[in-house]
């Protein structure tokens, strides 16, 4: 089965186009159910049952329940997989779910004035040349810090002004940003492409002075985001880096993704209408985007409540 799980691995990569991230969590989640199933002594994907993966599940009670969700979303598109690829006449893994008799947990975001904190502070903790400086310096030219530093407050601002994935940045192309419109196209999951506008033009001038930067190291190909030695930088390059930052300037751990959900939930503050934010954000569904709708009216509700205080403490 191990040769399988490989085989559907690069599938969810190249097909798929799936984070490193998630493949490394589909490998670890396989490999565990791969093991469990030797226990029993399985040995082929054929012998897989419906009972074999609700035991397995069962034996992992000891996690909370979106752990085993997430076993469970592993092992189902695996056998998805091998069913479409003829490997198995049938999927055994059909009709499984797992209840979970919690309310949706509403995504972890970061307030406005955090954002502007948290860029404040990547920005501030090194000593880095003003931008329009940037094209007339080489990158090699810097000390390590301080082009940390820029990639690192860059990285941050991306997906904070663009919503997107992880994954979907740190594959971007560099000729995928247009300056003269002031746009990017990004190739989501499944490969599918999505153009994005940059709403913040001190953005946009900053990005550009980077990617000059960036052209010392590397011709105009390849990554837009490279780290000083010129291979290009990993999604755990800045989940590790955000996190520190987090920590330092919030005292939080932030993630990628939060600032991706702080993107869609603050626009949707905005006004902006919820399938212009689907678009956005490259969901297929918009019932995925209605999560943050909620998200929008917990804040709403937590302002109101705010200024009933205020108006009780006048009274």
């Amino acid at each position: 089965m191990h040769d399988e799980v490989n085989r559907y691995l690069v599938f969810c990569d190249d097909v798929r186009s799936l984070s490193g991230h998630t493949i490394r969590a589909y490998q670890s989640d396989l490999t565990m159910f791969i093991k469990y199933a030797f226990s029993l002594g399985i040995r082929t994907s054929s012998e897989i049952s419906k009972e074999t993966v609700n035991s397995f599940v069962s034996w992992r009670k000891e996690t909370v329940i979106a752990s085993r969700k997430r076993y469970l979303s592993s092992i189902l598109g695996f056998f998805k997989w091998l069913t479409h690829e003829n490997v198995l006449k049938a999927n055994p893994c059909s009709g499984i779910t797992i209840r979970d008799p919690r309310r949706r947990v509403l995504p972890k975001l970061l307030s406005r004035s955090e954002v502007t904190k948290l860029i404040a502070y990547a920005s501030n903790n090194c000593a880095t040349p003003p931008a329009k400086e940037w094209p007339s310096i080489r990158a090699d030219e810097l000390m390590t810090d301080q082009y940390r530093t820029i990639i690192c407050t860059l990285g941050l601002r991306f997906l904070y002004y663009s919503g997107t994935r992880i994954g979907e940045m740190v594959r971007l192309p560099v000729s995928s940003i247009d300056f003269r419109k002031g746009s990017v196209l990004i190739s989501g999951k499944g490969k599918k492409e999505r153009v994005i506008y940059f709403w913040d033009k001190a953005f946009q001038t900053d990005l550009r002075h980077y990617v000059q930067l960036r052209n010392s190291l590397s011709s105009n190909e390849g990554a837009l985001f490279l780290r000083q030695d010129g291979i290009p930088a990993s999604d755990q390059f800045f989940r590790r880096h955000f996190g520190n930052l987090g920590n330092e300037a919030l005292k939080k751990k932030v993630t990628p993704h939060m600032l991706r959900h702080s993107s869609a939930t603050h626009l949707l503050e905005d006004g902006v209408d919820i399938r212009v934010v689907q678009r956005y954000l490259g969901h297929a569904s918009i019932s995925t985007t209605e999560i943050y709708t909620h998200v929008a009216d917990e804040f709403l509700r937590k302002e109101m409540a705010r200024v009933a205080r205020k108006r009780a403490a006048r009274a």
